[in-house]
């Protein structure tokens, strides 16, 4: 019962400790605006709303584990049982592949972000070779 108690309580920490620091800091607009300016403040948005609702389902999941570990007996009723384990398995599954897809978002923005300072770093070069270009011909 104590390490079951320990698992649940990280796992109900982490949801507490998110939507603690999200109460703090309201909307961060600084990283708003990067992911504005890249053209994915959709995904920003469903990015947010998908962190928010895995830290809930994190919530539940640690609550009903601890339940299930401690309180659920599958003597009387070992399907009820199964059921009750798979459908936390199914929990847990959705929670790892709402993981990824926010790891995939990061992803996205990344290649963006570096694909635009390539950008930027290729425009600023071209402008020293041509303000270098026209000092060299105005020498020569």
């Amino acid at each position: 019962m104590v390490l079951t108690g320990l698992v649940s309580g990280l796992g109900l920490l982490a949801p507490t400790v998110y939507f603690a620091s999200r109460l703090a800091r309201k909307d961060p607009q600084a990283e708003r605006a990067v992911w504005s300016k890249m053209g994915m403040s959709e995904v920003y948005d469903r990015r947010h709303r998908r962190r928010a609702f895995g830290m809930a389902m994190m919530a539940v999941i640690s609550v009903v584990f601890f339940l299930g570990a401690n309180y659920l007996k599958p003597a009387p009723s070992p399907r009820l049982a199964l059921l009750f384990w798979v459908v936390l398995l199914g929990l847990l599954l959705w929670l790892c592949v709402l993981a990824i897809l926010d790891l995939a978002d990061i992803g996205r923005l990344r290649r963006r972000l570096l694909k635009a300072s390539h950008d930027m770093l290729l425009e600023e070069m071209s402008k020293c070779e041509a303000t270098g270009q026209a000092s060299s011909d105005d020498e020569g």
